[in-house]
Formats: structure tokens, C-alpha cells, sequence
């Protein structure tokens, strides 16, 4: 949370085996988000609230043919995601920290 309030999101230290490819992630719903973050020692957790651009998105449900993206599909800035697994919440990934604004860290503990 420091470095990205700093520095900002950088998708060049993504993940490349991220579900729809290395890119920023970010999702529809909060439950989605509260899987992927970690209480540091106080208990305390973090979560980004940001305005994303997508321009024109690629949507797809599948992993197979979005796993090794490192850029949005031809003719798309971004990929919107339904996962099969259970939940089946929305993710927005885009590949280009220039589509990301950090609005808020909201702070909180569960």
C-alpha cells in the first residue's frame, strides 16, 4: 500500500499467471477484493478504491485464450472477466497503469 500510494500501480511486477493474463486487477464487488487481501500484524487490511478506464473491453468467462495476456486483446484497452468459479464476480483488468487512478486506500480490520 505504500509503494502503490507513492509510486502508483505498475503492471510491469504483475503476475503473469494471473487468470485473464498480467495485468492490474480490480473488481465489481468488495467480497472479490477482500479474498486477495492480508491482515498485516495489527490486523489491519487495505483496500484500493479506483477509477479505471476501460475503453473498449474485451469480455470473455474464459481463462484459456486470456491466461498469458500482457496486453488487451486486438482492438481492446481491457478484459472483463467473469470467473467460473463460485461467486462468479465481474474483474476488470486492464495492462496499462495509465488506465489507473488510485482514489482511496480505505483501511480496516475483520
Amino acid at each position: 500500500v505504500e509503494t502503490i500510494s507513492r509510486e502508483g500501480v505498475d503492471e510491469r511486477v504483475s503476475n503473469p499467471t494471473g487468470y485473464f493474463g498480467a495485468g492490474i486487477y480490480f473488481a465489481q464487488d468488495f467480497a472479490k477484493s477482500l479474498m486477495y487481501t492480508q491482515p498485516n500484524a495489527a490486523g489491519v487490511r487495505f483496500m484500493l478504491i479506483a477509477r479505471v478506464v476501460l475503453g473498449t473491453p474485451h469480455q470473455t468467462n474464459a481463462s484459456a485464450t486470456t491466461r498469458q495476456l500482457r496486453r488487451a486483446p486486438y482492438d481492446c484497452h481491457s478484459v472483463v472477466g467473469a470467473s467460473p468459479r463460485p461467486g462468479n464476480h465481474r474483474e476488470f483488468v486492464v495492462y496499462d497503469r495509465r488506465q489507473v487512478f488510485v482514489e482511496y486506500i480505505v483501511e480496516f480490520s475483520s
